[in-house]
């Protein structure tokens, strides 16, 4: 149940941050990271965009982007329409062994929402906590 509310007010927040992302207002989507950060207290949050078949991760807040950009987790199914949510990732067999699952890291949750311009797909917004 704790879940789906999440989930729920997850997708109510990347509408407002899915406008933020079309306009690449640096400022806008910065605040909007925070503001998504604090409400879901998140370790790591942030946006990965799609820029022909390479990923490009935008922002991301609570870590490196460096590190970020070395995560299976934030590249895989890049063109599933819907949400993918990774409860553990430690005993996800994709992921298990992923650099932001292993320490120091240690990251286990794992949310990614699509964000679309216009009916394609332009990234994904991502959630990353060591918390289950």
């Amino acid at each position: 149940a704790t879940l789906r509310l999440v989930f729920q007010n997850f997708l109510l927040v990347l509408a407002m941050t899915e406008k933020m992302a079309l306009a690449f207002d640096n400022e806008q989507i910065h605040r909007a990271i925070e503001a998504i950060m604090a409400y879901y207290a998140v370790a790591v949050c942030g946006i990965v965009v799609e820029r022909g078949e390479e990923l490009d991760i935008l922002v991301c807040h609570g870590m490196d982007i460096a590190d970020a950009q070395q995560s299976k987790m934030l590249h895989d199914d890049l063109h599933r329409p819907i949400p993918t949510i990774v409860e553990d990732a430690s005993r996800d067999v994709r992921f298990k062994n992923d650099p932001l699952v292993l320490a120091p890291h240690e990251l286990k949750f794992c949310v990614r929402a699509p964000l679309f311009r216009e009916g394609d797909r332009i990234g994904s917004l991502f959630l990353l906590d060591r918390k289950l």
